[in-house]
């Protein structure tokens, strides 16, 4: 993770590591001033597909994992709100089809 140093010169400066396996989507949100961010995890370390993708929340300056959800080979994660409940929707790539993508919605 890095942050942006608005000091001259202006450049990103890095922040802290967070844990991921083949991360190919992140996204950042905020839910009551909390600040989260949501990777999609897509390959393991070994080359098959990623069984979950971390959610971190910032916590005194840390980004720490809050949880871990079953997302077999995401592809992609988008967060929304509809009448003020927040969803994260994660694109998983069917393992016998090339070409199908299910949608999976946390709330």
């Amino acid at each position: 993770m890095y942050d942006f140093s608005p000091e001259m010169p202006r450049s990103f400066r890095f922040y802290q590591n967070l844990s991921t396996t083949g991360a190919v989507a992140v996204t950042a949100f905020e839910i009551n001033s909390d600040l989260f961010v949501a990777f999609a995890n897509n390959l393991d370390g070994s080359g098959k597909m990623a069984n979950n993708s971390p959610i971190y929340f910032l916590h005194n300056g840390t980004f720490n994992l809050s949880q871990s959800l079953s997302t077999l080979g995401a592809q992609f994660v988008e967060h929304f709100v509809i009448d003020r409940k927040h969803f994260l929707a994660f694109g998983i790539r069917d393992a016998t089809a090339t070409s199908t993508m299910n949608i999976h919605i946390y709330r």
